[in-house]
């Protein structure tokens, strides 16, 4: 549960803030921690749930079923409901759990915060290209990684390559020339069947909720805009090309993501027409696991409060980065930050920090600038950049990047 070290220098992020964040906000909170094999404490009423994050969604959300069902009995013999709360992945889990598994009369909500519930380009850009960032790919890792059912779950369930030339006037999401990533021709048929595999757990799942109509769990999805995502793929000869440039034939190509997740698969496609229920924040995609809003939508859901926010963009100016989660140790780090939100003083001036050291931004156009941030040794640095205008409070973002040893 806390952050952990897992092969050589890659990390997965925890869950302490946000087990922290919940027990001072709610004065009764007891947390118990689900042991698998073993079930989870009695007492608790904040119920922790770890799995094996290699095995895929629907092995993970039959543990959460068997854990659940063990804990409260059949629904029809208890009243009891959970609230739940899943990030990235673990939305994922939660929603195969509550409809191809049949457990939404266990649910009262689902909170998902950055859950790529229609998939993101970064899980195909690491398992076609290798895992990394630009250049930066660990051959070990990704052959390591592409035997993940996971990594496959995570592929886009929408056209995210381009693979020709785009018909003017289709609506977005909708041209030929741009493919499944589960129609594409893979270089080894064990992916290519893992891809399709994926696919088709992706639209278990939408089948299932659309099946449940007024019978599903209220569901809220927490999602970031502003930051640079990968977003646009593209095919020719057999290579693929995955860039932090927005996809033109996507809904609102402009808007970004969370850094890892693309905007709008960070919200459920039957929640389209629904932006009432949709929770932006600021936060990129590690951070948002503990984010504020998380507290405001569980204390709107659970009777406490209605002061969570609603609409389709961040309350108050925001600072949207542009910065890979992994870079080349002992090489400068560039960094792109943009505002969002309001109109930016002319007056405001931005800094980054890193390993101890400020870095003043260069602004290259209006609520715009750039950074060179230091050479970084091995190892996982916090990256954050503020905002100071005088007479308001600062703005920030913060985030953490891993810089790795390229292979000799």
């Amino acid at each position: 549960m806390p952050t952990i070290r897992l092969i050589g220098k890659t990390l997965a992020p925890g869950y302490d803030n946000l087990v922290k964040r919940l027990q001072n906000a709610f004065s009764n909170a007891k947390v118990a921690t689900i042991v698998p094999g073993g079930g989870g404490g009695s007492s608790g009423n904040i119920l922790l749930f770890p799995y094996d994050f290699r095995a895929g969604v629907a092995t993970a959300a039959e543990h959460l079923a068997r854990a659940i069902r063990d804990r409260l009995g059949p629904p029809e013999h208890n009243r009891r409901r959970v609230i739940v709360i899943g990030h990235s992945m673990g939305g994922l889990v939660a929603r195969y759990w509550l409809g191809p598994l049949s457990g939404a009369p266990y649910c009262a909500s689902l909170i998902t915060a950055g859950t790529p519930h229609r998939g993101a380009p970064k899980a195909l850009d690491w398992l076609w290209n290798g895992v990394g960032a630009g250049a930066v790919r660990d051959p070990r890792l990704t052959k390591i990684m592409r035997r993940w059912p996971s990594a496959y779950d995570l592929l886009p369930r929408y056209r995210t390559v381009l693979a020709g030339k785009l018909t003017p006037g289709l609506e977005p999401g909708a041209d030929p020339a741009a493919l499944y990533p589960a129609d594409l021709p893979w270089p080894d048929r064990a992916q290519a069947e893992h891809a399709r595999r994926a696919y088709a757990m992706h639209e278990d799942i939408g089948t299932a909720w659309e099946e449940l109509g007024e019978h599903a769990p209220d569901l809220l999805p927490l999602f970031a805009p502003g930051h640079a995502t990968l977003g646009r793929s593209t095919l020719k000869d057999g290579r693929l090309r995955v860039e932090k440039v927005n996809a033109e034939w996507l809904p609102e190509p402009e808007r970004g993501g969370d850094g890892t997740v693309p905007w709008f698969s960070a919200v459920p496609i039957e929640l389209d027409a629904q932006r009432s229920r949709w929770r932006p924040v600021r936060d990129r995609h590690l951070p948002m696991a503990s984010s504020p809003a998380i507290l405001q939508a569980l204390a709107l859901l659970s009777g406490a409060s209605t002061s969570a926010t609603r609409g389709d963009t961040p309350e108050g100016p925001w600072l949207g980065l542009d910065l890979d989660e992994t870079v080349p140790a002992g090489t400068p780090v560039p960094l792109r930050a943009r505002w969002h939100g309001a109109a930016v003083a002319e007056e405001t001036v931005v800094e980054a920090r890193v390993a101890g050291q400020a870095v003043p931004g260069v602004a290259t156009d209006e609520g715009v600038w750039e950074f060179g941030l230091p050479p970084l040794p091995p190892g996982e640095h916090r990256v954050e950049v503020i905002a100071h205008t005088p007479g308001r409070d600062p703005v920030s973002c913060a985030d953490v990047i891993g810089a790795v040893e390229q292979e000799t």
